[in-house]
């Protein structure tokens, strides 16, 4: 079954010369796009996110193999965050206003015209 994640990936402290290979790794394994270049106290630095649906592995094994992918290709460590966001079952509250609560509403307008409309 397809699960519907949203990844953000950090890398930080590559090798400059291997960049285009790494962010080309990274997108052939998932959604990701636009990369957000800056410099971190580890060095070079990038980052990215995408939506897409994982099937067959846990998000967990995921970041695993394409944090080793990214460090094949780099040659040596550098710093990798994934942020994962399950998407398909957030929490969500609900909240439903009854005809009591639209009553209460317009016993308060009344009030606070009231008020306004008494000199001071």
């Amino acid at each position: 079954m397809s699960q519907t994640y949203e990844f953000h990936i950090t890398v930080e402290g590559f090798d400059p010369a291997k960049k285009n290979e790494i962010q080309a790794e990274v997108e052939s394994s998932w959604d990701f796009a636009d990369w957000y270049e800056f410099q971190s106290k580890n060095g070079p630095a990038m980052r990215s996110s995408g939506t897409d649906q994982l099937a067959g592995q846990s998000d967990t094994e995921f970041a695993g193999e394409l944090t080793a992918a990214i460090w094949k290709i780099n040659g040596k460590f550098c710093k990798v965050t994934v942020n994962s966001t399950f998407l398909d079952n957030l929490p969500t509250d609900t909240y439903s206003f009854e005809e009591e609560e639209y009553k209460d509403f317009l016993d308060e307008q009344k009030k606070n015209n009231s008020e306004e409309a008494e000199p001071a």
